[in-house]
């Protein structure tokens, strides 16, 4: 098995993802045997030996957009901050922010987040906004 895709044999999953799946589950023992927060820059440093490239942006874990935040509402019926699914969050273990994208699965509070990070705060800014932004959006989609 290999750190990244490029390094485990066909059909297997690389020793990064599944062992940081393994921590997002509730596996607390690999965090004892490893560097679990290095994990992720060492997959992306052996890809781009590997393969000359990054990883593909999509590529879970270590893809630059692995970490989006993408179903606000889903994770929000777990926890009361929609962006911790089950009481864990990979980007903050990992020491990465998180990025809000928002697509036709955002929440209205979703939109807004993305508001507030690209405007700053503003009272306009409301739930409301949000999801009358978000219906818009699905009925534009």
């Amino acid at each position: 098995c290999g750190v990244c895709t490029e390094g485990a044999a066909l059909g297997h999953a690389d020793s990064c993802t599944t062992i940081l799946n393994m921590i997002r589950l509730g596996n607390t023992k690999v965090q004892e045997q490893y560097n679990c927060k290095y994990l992720r820059e060492a997959a992306i440093n052996v890809t781009k030996i590997a393969s000359g490239e990054t990883p593909d942006p999509r590529k879970p874990i270590y893809g630059d957009r692995a970490l989006d935040m993408l179903f606000g509402s889903v994770f929000a019926a777990m926890d009361d901050d929609p962006t911790i699914c089950e009481g864990f969050d990979m980007a903050e273990f990992l020491g990465v922010e998180r990025v809000v994208r928002v697509t036709t699965m955002a929440s209205g509070e979703m939109i807004i987040m993305k508001m507030h990070e690209l405007f700053g705060e503003d009272p306009q800014f409301t739930e409301e906004l949000g999801e009358d932004m978000r219906k818009q959006i699905l009925e534009t989609a």
